[in-house]
């Protein structure tokens, strides 16, 4: 009884309550890992990393072959929230040696994580990892949650670590522009999609947004708000919704995100 009232209270302030299970394996070790036909070697760091990434899970997961049915070879993907380097590997292996990937990630010991990924599969001559915080403007630092699966920390809440601040937009004016956007923070997308404006009217990049509807007020966010700043309307595809059936995919449709739990969407510009 108040192990669950422990667990909702902290469901409420946004941390992420599972069982960790016990692994007879020291840590770190390499584990093989093969996703829609797409072979790769991960460092799974802890007992944590093993539950997040276990094979068997991922490789059944109707959203890995969505992303790869998404991404061409020769494309170029950033992605913002890239944790821990699974989907880096991923990606760099769907785009090819002219294609290129950046990640940015908030976290820095996840940023150190990803490079060593990266450098695993020989991938580091056509994708990189930086240590950025992305949002809506690129003005000054954004402060972390500590825990692995961070998240952007608002005033009021624990203390945090800080992270420099950048824009989809400010990465494009370095890197050029991006065929393919993929987030997954935490609640943040809209922020993240408002920095990402000059990159949705110029390019229309193909989009795999991961939007967590239970932390979108935290930030004064809407499903509707999050639609508007990435221009949803202008898109078609398809999405899983996870609290339905995370092994199902529907047609895309803005009035059926759920306001409650993770939706996954993956969407293409109309013509």
């Amino acid at each position: 009884m108040l192990k669950s009232a422990v667990h909702r209270v902290l469901r409420r302030a946004g941390f992420e309550v599972r069982r960790v299970p016990q692994s007879p394996r020291g840590y770190p070790f390499v584990s093989s890992v093969t996703l829609a036909g797409v072979e790769f070697s991960f460092w799974v760091k802890d007992v944590e990393a093993e539950q997040w990434y276990t094979p068997d899970q991922h490789g059944k997961l109707v959203e890995n072959q969505l992303l790869a049915d998404l991404v061409a070879p020769g494309d170029r993907v950033l992605e913002v929230g890239c944790h821990q380097g699974f989907y880096l590997a991923f990606l760099s292996k769907l785009v090819g040696q002219n294609g290129f990937v950046l990640g940015v990630d908030i976290h820095p010991e996840n940023v150190m994580i990803s490079q060593a990924q990266l450098a695993l599969n020989g991938l580091t001559e056509h994708c990189e990892v930086l240590h950025r915080a992305a949002g809506a403007s690129a003005a000054g630092d954004l402060r972390y949650s500590y825990y692995t699966n961070s998240r952007v920390l608002v005033s009021g809440e624990e203390r945090g670590g800080m992270a420099q601040r950048t824009t989809v937009d400010h990465l494009c004016s370095i890197y050029g522009d991006f065929d393919v956007l993929m987030i997954d923070v935490e609640g943040f997308e809209e922020e993240v999609l408002k920095g990402a404006r000059g990159l949705l009217e110029r390019k229309r990049p193909k989009l795999a947004v991961e939007i967590h509807s239970d932390h979108l007020p935290r930030y004064g966010s809407t499903l509707a708000s999050v639609a508007l700043a990435g221009r949803f309307s202008d898109y078609a595809g398809r999405m899983v919704l996870r609290s339905v059936d995370r092994n199902k995919s529907l047609s895309f449709r803005l009035d059926a995100l759920p306001r409650k739990g993770v939706a996954n969407v993956f969407l293409t510009r109309l013509s």
